[in-house]
């Protein structure tokens, strides 16, 4: 398996009795930030253990570095950082006592990198982790998991439940560490306004199913929204739209040619989808045609 990506999946599927990963595919290319979104129940965090080898797969593959990410753990593990929205650091410690411990166990530790992240993020550095807000465990686990020099992060939820600008100032974390193109991140969240900030690639999932592969700049580019009364909606080729939802007696309807649909149409506005808007649309909207 070639190694331009930091991942790739090919037909994963994983069954359960009341839920089915259906055969997914996708890529993270390397240097590159991909989110993927979905209701709780999607299947993200299923997708994040199987990559871990925490639940065994029913079929398909999955590359880590262009490795076979069972037969090649140990190596992918050591240059792979994970993040979750929970703490599993021994709360007694405190930053430096945590730090003395890690280091030994981490062969790639950068020690003034650790300490650098802690003032950025005005972590106390005798103060018991016990004693630590929700939004300074997080910082915490940012902090070792960036100063263990990994490749990859994969991110579940770790932003979940922190303030707008706790959220910010990781998020920019998150682009800088990227801007080396060795650097990849996947980031499994509900909050689409932290993706649209910084992800490069969004994935859709839906019940076990991927919904839309796309780039960021494409949605935002060249997908648009357009509100259209009943008689204009009656006049639209299906094949120019992707979904709609109906609005009273209006309709609002998602397409991924913007420019195309006004002019075609002869329509004098058309908004910029947000990733919110996308996920509403690929998970509630219709496709049907009305009579």
């Amino acid at each position: 398996m070639p190694n331009e990506n930091a991942i790739s999946v090919r037909n994963l599927t994983k069954k359960y009795s009341d839920f089915k990963l259906n055969n997914i595919s996708f890529d993270l290319p390397k240097g590159k930030i991909v989110g993927l979104i979905g209701e709780n129940g999607s299947g993200k965090t299923t997708i994040i253990k199987l990559m871990l080898n925490d639940i065994e797969k029913d079929s398909g593959e999955i590359f880590i570095f262009g490795m076979d990410h069972v037969a090649n753990m140990k190596q992918i593990k050591s240059e792979l950082g994970v993040i979750y929205d929970t703490n599993h650091y021994h709360e007694l410690f405190n930053a430096l006592e945590l730090e003395k411990i890690i280091r030994k166990i981490v062969p790639k530790w950068e020690e003034s990198k650790y300490k650098s992240l802690l003032d950025t993020f005005h972590l106390p550095l005798n103060q018991p982790i016990s004693d630590f807000s929700q939004g300074m465990k997080v910082k915490l686990n940012f902090s070792i998991v960036l100063s263990s020099s990994p490749k990859l992060l994969i991110l579940d939820e770790a932003t979940n439940g922190l303030d707008p600008m706790v959220r910010r100032e990781i998020l920019d974390i998150l682009v800088d560490y990227t801007g080396n193109k060795e650097h990849s991140v996947l980031i499994a969240s509900h909050i689409t306004s932290d993706l649209e900030r910084i992800a490069d690639h969004l994935i859709i999932l839906h019940k076990g199913d991927i919904l839309l592969t796309e780039e960021k700049d494409v949605l935002l580019n060249q997908y648009g929204i357009a509100q259209l009364s009943k008689e204009q909606f009656n006049q639209v080729d299906p094949k120019d739209l992707l979904f709609f939802n109906k609005r009273h007696q209006n309709y609002e309807v998602l397409v991924n040619e913007k420019i195309a649909f006004q002019k075609k149409y002869k329509l004098t506005n058309m908004e910029c989808p947000s990733f919110e808007d996308v996920l509403y649309f690929y998970t509630k909207g219709e496709r049907k045609w009305l009579d």
